[in-house]
């Protein structure tokens, strides 16, 4: 019965998401201005928030303003943060624009969503520097608890 229990975990898991691969995951993407950024899991000694969304994507306008406090609040302190925009059939930099938001844009990155088990949007994820997930976003969650749930991984992190 315990083989069969850990089988069924491991097929659960998104393609490629074994618990021995976390720490590898490696991944680039340019960003909205066409620059490379390159992210290395085995090089990361800090967390890093990922936030996928697009910009038709109502439930991401609502969790853009708590997003935008995070990078706030915690980039200065070595958070790697990266927003990643996914299937989008609009304007992602001219909705960045339009809202005043600041934080990093990475674009097409339907690959990365796929490697994190993405299926929709939003989705947001606090992982430790061993590539453990420490947070993510669960649907139904409201923005404040996503905001207050991702500060709450990353505090326990930074100590």
């Amino acid at each position: 019965m315990k083989t069969f229990a850990a089988i069924l975990f491991l097929f659960l898991l998104p393609d490629g998401w074994a618990s021995t691969d976390r720490a590898s995951v490696q991944w680039q993407l340019k960003d909205a201005w066409g620059d490379l950024v390159q992210y290395d899991q085995k090089q990361q000694q800090q967390p890093t928030v990922l936030f996928f969304w697009a910009s038709w994507c109502p439930f991401c306008h609502k969790l853009m303003p708590g997003f935008q406090r995070i990078y706030n609040d915690y980039s200065d302190k070595g958070v790697t943060i990266y927003s990643i925009n996914v299937w989008e059939t609009g304007d992602a930099l001219a909705y960045m624009f339009d809202h005043e938001y600041e934080f990093p844009v990475l674009v097409d990155g339907e690959k990365v969503a796929a490697r994190y088990g993405v299926k929709g949007t939003p989705a947001l994820f606090v992982i430790a520097p061993d590539g453990e997930i420490r947070y993510q976003r669960h649907e139904g969650d409201s923005p404040a608890s996503v905001e207050a749930q991702a500060r709450k991984a990353l505090d326990q992190l930074l100590k």
